[in-house]
């Protein structure tokens, strides 16, 4: 997931690179729009999915726990690389540190521990939207961009 998110990041730091150098073509920014907007539902599903499967535990074996161990161990090392501050990285390891023990049986998966459960994914969910948010609104801008400098150099044409 957070592998898709980095490459998402690049991807469109070239395109608003482009966007900056006066030369974009608005067709292929309203294109990475989609394509940003079609990757981000895929994000969101896919982290549903792995809170799902964290909650419906007890129907794992051992090997699929185990699968989903690394894959969360992944997730929270590439986390801890894109969060800012110390506050930040202590709330990322705090939280896949309870992801971790619901898996191993160290925490028992009662009423309270899903209702947290639930509360996480929705928070994790909002922040990814947040991410999606500024990245669409960072090509949006771009659009704007290079549709006033292609107005500009029109005018000046004539």
């Amino acid at each position: 997931m957070f592998r898709l998110l980095g490459l998402i990041c690049l991807l469109l730091f070239s395109v608003s690179g482009v966007a900056r150098a006066g030369n974009p073509q608005v067709d292929a920014i309203r294109l990475q729009i989609k394509t940003l907007r079609e990757e981000e539902k895929a994000v969101v599903k896919y982290i549903r999915e792995t809170y799902k499967a964290i909650i419906s535990n007890k129907r794992l074996d051992e090997h699929e726990r185990a699968g989903l161990r690394k894959k969360l161990a992944d997730e929270e090392r590439q986390s801890l690389s894109l969060a800012t501050g110390k506050d930040q990285k202590e709330k990322i390891r705090s939280n896949y540190s309870n992801l971790r023990k619901l898996l191993s049986g160290e925490i028992r998966l009662d009423t309270g521990a899903i209702r947290r459960l639930h509360e996480q994914e929705t928070e994790h969910i909002r922040n990814v939207q947040a991410v999606y948010k500024a990245k669409l609104l960072e090509l949006e801008e771009a659009i704007k961009v290079a549709s006033q400098s292609k107005s500009a150099g029109n005018r000046r044409k004539k």
